[in-house]
């Protein structure tokens, strides 16, 4: 019997010390989805989106009145309260937190008695709530004062005592960001749900671009702008308003890529490589107010109001021959039909002759429709060989006008690359563009899985050999010539934009 009375014993235990265990391994797991934040020496969870609540209230004055039992939760305050005369009042302080990492503020508050009013002392209602220091989240509390009395006429000597409840209702605060508008008297803030009434004077003959959420509105459906006067009803999201948008802007980050092969491998892309790392880095973020080759920057050239970092990445490369004014920019990818594409290669020209232009290469590049916020100045151009003259070797010449009348974009010359280095080119020798490894992106040169080209092609026809054209050879980083029909040696198309720089934001 003892020995059966201590393998109950040694049961019990066990079964104690598994639930004992068990609950402290759940509250390992939840608390590894929350961030704990100290306010006031109180334990309080910081919430991902909206979390603001009520976490006090007490009495701050009163005149001629009573209050008792005040008691709240996260949207309300009770209290019982005693207004004697027709002068009487109740201050009341309550503590408001706001718990998220988004803007809050209160957008109404109701009372529960028709005689009875409310004045907010110390807080614009529909406004953000920020603490004294300035911090409006995460943590942030606001003391709001609150004054409660009879409304005119309100007074009813057989009546005093009142149940009071007040509810707090609260709302998200969306920023308004304004460009190339004078927004001295408008407002920089508004609480969801409500209408945006503003008047805005077009004073530079645009367009008014609406955005909210990142998503551009339609005039007709989203919004009405007549007479200077912009009504946006039921706000859900930040709000960006424009009457001219910049069409590039400065990347806040670059792309990178793992060396997997040889060539890159050879420029000590590796572990034990003089470079360190396996990581590719094309392009730099440059430095503001100027431009220098290679500097990232990211295009709107859809004309859908996002500079989107992954398919609108563009580096600058020179500025326009006999235009300081405007800015060519290269894509980061090669494209068939318009579209970034790693695995589709064309010829310069199926016809086997250099002298009629990149005519077949051409077609893959972005038409006017698909990239129809970017156009280029000249869609007329003059083809010319690279010692500058117009007419191969043995005296075949090149078409008056190259046109690009379709296409919102056009091909690198043999010149504009020649312009990023100090020496001439072709050299014939590997890496005479190591310094400019933002023009290998998406080729060979890093073995990547979903790329197959091992460069793409110049506009420029080659002069000694009218069936040869000149391209950017990736895998070796330098310029070479290949046969204009050739697809074997898997060269692609890469379009080139040309843009004012003061559509540029750098």
């Amino acid at each position: 019997m003892i020995k059966k009375k201590n393998k109950v014993k040694n049961y019990t235990f066990i079964y104690i010390s598994l639930i004992i265990l068990s609950v402290l391994l759940l509250s390992v797991g939840f608390s590894a989805f929350q961030n704990n934040l100290s306010i006031d020496d109180t334990k309080a969870i910081v919430r991902i989106d909206k979390d603001i609540r009520i976490m006090g209230v007490s009495i701050d004055s009163v005149n001629d009145a009573d209050s008792s039992y005040e008691e709240y939760n996260a949207y309300n305050i009770n209290s019982k309260v005693n207004l004697k005369n027709a002068n009487s009042y109740v201050i009341y302080n309550i503590d408001i937190y706001n718990l998220g990492n988004v803007l809050m503020g209160v957008k109404n508050i109701s009372i529960n008695y028709d005689n009875l009013k409310f004045e907010v002392l110390n807080y614009d209602l529909k406004s953000k709530l920020c603490d004294d220091e300035g911090k409006c989240s995460l943590g942030s509390k606001k003391e709001v004062k609150i004054k409660v009395s009879y409304q005119d006429n309100g007074y009813n000597s057989s009546n005093t005592s009142y149940d009071l409840r007040l509810d707090f209702l609260f709302g998200r605060i969306y920023s308004i960001s304004y460009y190339d508008i004078d927004s001295t008297n408008l407002p920089h803030e508004i609480m969801e749900g409500e209408e945006l009434n503003i008047t805005i004077s077009n004073h530079i003959d645009y367009f008014l671009n609406v955005f909210m959420n990142n998503k551009r509105l339609s005039n007709e459906s989203d919004y009405q702008y007549k007479n200077d006067i912009l009504i946006l009803p039921n706000v859900n999201g930040d709000i960006r308003l424009y009457f001219k948008m910049p069409i590039c802007q400065r990347a806040t980050i670059l792309h990178t890529e793992e060396c997997k092969g040889n060539y890159c491998s050879g420029m000590g892309y590796k572990v034990d490589g003089s470079m360190g790392t396996k990581t590719i880095t094309y392009g730099s973020l440059g430095t503001a107010g100027i431009l220098i080759s290679g500097d990232a920057f990211d295009c709107d050239v859809n004309g859908d109001g996002n500079y989107d970092a992954e398919t609108e990445r563009f580096y600058y490369v020179t500025d326009m021959e006999n235009n300081s004014n405007v800015a060519v920019l290269i894509y980061y990818n090669n494209v068939s039909g318009g579209m970034p594409n790693n695995e589709k290669y064309y010829p310069y020209d199926s016809s086997k002759e250099n002298w009629h232009g990149p005519r077949t290469a051409m077609e893959q590049l972005p038409t006017t429709s698909q990239w129809s916020n970017v156009s280029l100045f000249n869609t007329e151009r003059k083809l010319i060989n690279e010692y500058g003259t117009t007419s191969t070797k043995d005296g075949h010449t090149f078409p008056e006008v190259l046109s690009y009348s379709k296409y919102a974009a056009r091909l690198l010359t043999i010149a504009e690359v020649r312009k990023l280095v100090n020496f001439y080119i072709p050299t014939w020798k590997n890496g005479e563009l190591d310094n400019q490894l933002y023009l290998v992106e998406n080729t060979n040169f890093s073995k990547k899985d979903n790329s197959k080209f091992d460069g793409y092609w110049l506009e420029t026809p080659r002069n000694t050999m009218s069936n040869y054209s000149w391209i950017i050879f990736a895998t070796t980083r330098r310029v070479h010539s290949v046969e204009v029909q050739r697809t074997d040696t898997f060269v692609g198309v890469r379009p080139v934009i040309e843009v004012y720089k003061s559509d540029i934001d750098y």
